[in-house]
């Protein structure tokens, strides 16, 4: 077992259809590059596009929106985050990382960190 340290998601509109993704850093990324990790993984995904609720669903069977993209990330993620944030003048005191991201750039940052990437795969499971 490993543990979620840090999270955050992005609604990515620049992709037709849009999609949502959503970034995980963990302590121990390395669990996660063997198949029934990601199988586990997939899983997951499934469960949190279930709790997206109903009018996600429907805009997911209209193709609307894409499945999600579940992203693992390396340890230290965050905190490379952080050091942008402090370079464009963020108090490092007060920063508390967004759980909802809206620079592309921070987005760009996370998904190079990427350890694994997992769809979730069609409506049907």
């Amino acid at each position: 077992m490993t543990e979620v340290t840090e999270f955050a998601c992005f609604l990515d509109s620049e992709l037709d259809p849009r999609q949502f993704k959503v970034f995980a850093e963990v302590r121990d990324a390395s669990m996660f590059l063997q198949e029934e990790p990601v199988a586990v993984l997939r899983r997951c995904c499934s469960s949190l596009e279930d709790g997206f609720g109903v009018i996600y669903n429907l805009m997911r069977s209209r193709g609307e929106v894409g499945p999600m993209l579940l992203y693992i990330i390396k340890p230290g993620s965050f905190d490379k985050v952080l050091q942008v944030a402090i370079e464009n003048g963020a108090p490092a005191s007060q920063y508390k990382p967004p759980k909802i991201r809206w620079s592309r750039n921070i987005v760009d940052l996370m998904e190079v960190s990427a350890v694994v990437t997992v769809c979730s795969g069609s409506l049907d499971g």
